[in-house]
């Protein structure tokens, strides 16, 4: 078997996935993307022979004003969390139940930090004196600004 429909392919991932909402908030969980037969893993973003870009697992993002954050996990997950700032000018991280962003690690604290919009529209990420502190896990540099539309 070497060919599979991309519809087929993103309905099968789409069983996998979990969902979680609040008021701001859509979190995605997918569960065990790899191949069941050979183990391969399944990336994000594929592209055809012809250089199309074909995005495998989709979920819902706000119409305007928002942010896309993933968690990194160890496990075979891919978590991504739909953040909606159209209503509210702050978001709380932690591991504890009343926090709008839920990240079940030890090393999180119960309130860990936040994610602040100013009156310019800039997004910051203060962390909240948590004992191992706050870090993003950056791949290239980027401005995060209401203005920047770029999807990286």
């Amino acid at each position: 078997m070497s060919s599979i429909h991309i519809e087929c392919l993103r309905t099968w991932l789409n069983s996998k996935r979990s969902f979680k909402e609040n008021m701001n908030v859509k979190t995605y969980c997918w569960k065990a993307l790899d191949c069941e037969l050979c183990k391969f893993k399944f990336p994000d973003i594929i592209r055809s022979k012809t250089g199309k870009t074909i995005k495998i697992m989709s979920f819902e993002k706000p119409e305007l004003d928002y942010l896309i954050l993933e968690s990194v996990t160890s496990q075979n997950l891919k978590i991504v969390h739909s953040i909606d700032m159209s209503y509210t000018d702050e978001i709380k991280v932690g591991r504890g139940h009343d926090c709008q962003i839920r990240i079940t690690d030890i090393s999180v604290s119960r309130n860990h930090a936040y994610i602040k919009k100013s009156a310019a529209g800039e997004y910051i990420v203060e962390d909240n004196g948590s004992k191992f502190g706050t870090l993003a896990l950056v791949r290239k540099p980027m401005i995060l600004d209401k203005r920047n539309t770029n999807y990286i």
